[in-house]
């Protein structure tokens, strides 16, 4: 099993490929990843805030990557958890 940063990339080299055959650009095939980078990235942030005595920066960049996620996937099978932990960060920022 390949390192994950080497099956990333050779994700991307394949979905470039994919891309010039089909005469498209690879930002659609590669969307829905990195909207669920964005969503488990939040969430790194969120549990991270939560053990670390309520930080406001990084629940801050947990909000950012939450609402980044609804930015690119809307409709996408986390949008509906990235809701509902944008409802509870929100008030720990006030």
């Amino acid at each position: 099993m390949s390192p994950p940063n080497l099956k990333h990339y050779d994700r991307l080299l394949a979905a470039q490929r994919d891309a010039r055959a089909d005469r498209r650009g690879i930002w659609n095939k590669l969307r829905g990843d990195f909207a669920e980078a964005h969503y488990h990235l939040g969430l790194s942030y969120h549990t991270k805030a939560k053990l670390s005595d309520d930080d406001k920066v990084l629940y801050r960049k947990a909000l950012k990557e939450y609402n980044l996620y609804l930015k690119y996937l809307p409709k996408g099978p986390l949008a509906e958890k990235a809701r509902q932990n944008i409802k509870v960060v929100e008030p720990r920022l006030r």
